[in-house]
């Protein structure tokens, strides 16, 4: 058991708006993403940086958290303050959580992310760590981590941690933290990380899981709270990346020389090419909550968005996103697999299926 890191809970009082759902610029219920309804994805609303109150602080980077449902979402500005957006208020007014002993401006942040307890980010703030979990008008902090967190996710009633020890030897580890409790000693080696068999882990996929190859193409998914594999399968090509479905079940991937696009289940081991790439390069990909549509972004330095219906292998143009200084910093498509979002220097653009009169 690693050491008990020291801890205290600290609960601050801050000005925030309620999260309340909002529409999104649609009256009525938005429609799930799927095969059925792709080629009405559309852009529906443009948020731009450069719009935000100066006295907001200056956004510059496409990296954001969506709530489950998409109709609110966080970004970060250079003095990494959170900055929430909702499609009835806007922009409502930089949030700063800092922990008491400090010079009052917030450490690095490092992640984010919305969970049924408000929004929960991770700071790292010179040589120390802290969390806050936000939610109305209140913050819980817990400070004083002396690890440094790189990841952070909201099961439930907790927060979960992917933590990095400072002292480069110890194992990088999973910490379970109760939410308004102090946290426990209990932690648990980060096991994809910890895995000899595997060979790389896939980025930009959303905890409680994780994903690792093995160097013969063994794909494994991991929980990251339990640590253990609940789920494998052989693979033709080691991916270069990879989306994964909200219920861990679909696998939309590329392999890393780019000659394809396949689709995986993980509960039957299926696995089939869904259309040949040859050899042009995606920097982005999305699956949708079904697993029927896999999404691109910039495919081949273009800034369009392409989609492939799984099963068919039908391709479908679905345009244009809006102008960047920069290819997009992130594309994501809420939990509940009603809308998708791109982030760039310039601001977010939402893209969602257009409702038929």
């Amino acid at each position: 058991m690693l050491p008990r890191t020291p801890i205290f809970l600290l609960i601050v009082t801050l000005f925030l708006l309620p999260f309340q759902p909002s529409a999104l610029a649609q009256d009525s219920a938005p429609a799930v993403i799927s095969a059925a309804n792709i080629p009405s994805l559309h852009p529906v609303m443009t948020i731009q940086f450069a719009d935000i109150p100066a006295d907001y602080g200056q956004v510059q980077n496409g990296w954001f958290a969506l709530s489950p449902d998409g109709s609110h979402i966080a970004v970060i500005n250079r003095a990494n303050q959170i900055l929430f957006w909702d499609a009835t208020n806007g922009f409502s007014p930089p949030i700063s959580p800092v922990c008491a002993g400090g010079d009052d401006k917030p450490g690095a942040f490092v992640d984010g992310a919305f969970g049924t307890r408000g929004f929960a980010a991770a700071y790292i703030n010179g040589s120390s760590a802290y969390t806050a979990v936000i939610n109305g008008d209140s913050a819980i902090l817990t400070c004083g981590w002396a690890d440094f967190p790189v990841r952070i996710w909201q099961p439930d009633d907790q927060i979960g941690l992917e933590m990095m020890p400072q002292d480069g030897f110890t194992p990088p580890y999973i910490a379970m933290l109760p939410i308004g409790a102090e946290a426990s000693s209990a932690t648990r080696a980060a096991a994809p990380d910890s895995d000899p068999n595997a060979f790389l882990r896939i980025g930009r996929i959303d905890p409680p899981y994780a994903i690792t190859i093995t160097r013969d193409n063994r794909i494994q998914r991991w929980m990251l709270d339990t640590g253990t594999v609940n789920a494998s399968a052989q693979l033709p090509a080691l991916p270069g990346m990879g989306a994964l479905t909200p219920d861990g079940r679909y696998f939309g991937w590329r392999d890393g020389e780019s000659q394809g696009v396949y689709w995986l289940d993980f509960e039957t081991g299926e696995n089939h090419l869904v259309a040949p790439l040859n050899g042009v390069y995606i920097p982005f990909m999305q699956i949708t909550m079904g697993g029927d549509v896999i999404l691109t972004a910039d495919g081949g330095g273009q800034p369009t968005l392409v989609a492939w219906d799984t099963h068919s292998g039908q391709r479908y143009e679905l345009g244009n996103r809006r102008a960047c200084g920069r290819q997009p910093d992130l594309v994501r498509i809420s939990r509940d697999g009603t809308a998708l979002v791109i982030g760039c220097d310039k601001g977010l653009e939402v893209w969602r299926v257009a409702v038929t009169p």
